[in-house]
């Protein structure tokens, strides 16, 4: 029999964005100093965007796009319309952006203006990004998903493991 959760499923989640959003934070310091000329940056930019690869991308966005999507869906949430489908889009939206900072770190950040284009862009769009989720989506969770729902949820949020946060 299991014993009844001491913390939420959307709680680890929300854990989760307050490291990306500290990410993002270290990410915008970073495009400021590239915009000014800096262009000694390139290992910070390297060690950020790996970081955002295996934390936001290949971590975070599994969480919810294998495991609490397809809960919330399982829990009558509707797949073609609503925030799904819009959370989704932004996802893959993303994706896109970091794969553009990705390989202009790759190129040296030889046309930084690109790097701090795209990076400035996923700035944004994470910050709406998580804020839908946290206020809305989650909310939304709580009510739709039971307890047993939420339960097998946080087991495999926990089996999935832990993450360690961005020291840079």
């Amino acid at each position: 029999m299991r014993s009844q959760a001491l913390i939420r499923p959307t709680d680890l989640l929300r854990c989760e964005h307050a490291t990306i959003m500290g990410a993002l934070e270290k990410l915008e310091a970073l495009t400021g100093e590239l915009s000014r000329g800096d262009l000694l940056q390139s290992e910070r930019a390297s060690a950020l965007t790996a970081f955002l690869v295996s934390y936001l991308e290949n971590f975070h966005l599994e969480k919810e796009e294998r495991l609490l999507f397809p809960a919330l869906r399982d829990a009558g949430m509707p797949e073609h319309i609503g925030p799904l489908p819009v959370l989704l889009g932004e996802h893959e939206k993303a994706r896109h952006l970091l794969r553009v900072m990705v390989e202009a770190v790759a190129g040296g950040l030889d046309d930084a203006g690109e790097f701090v284009a795209a990076a400035d862009e996923f700035v944004g769009l994470m910050r709406v990004h998580i804020r839908k989720e946290n206020g809305a989506l989650f909310i939304a969770a709580e009510d739709l998903l039971d307890d047993s729902a939420k339960l097998d949820l946080l087991e495999a949020f926990r089996a999935r493991g832990t993450h360690r946060p961005f020291i840079g």
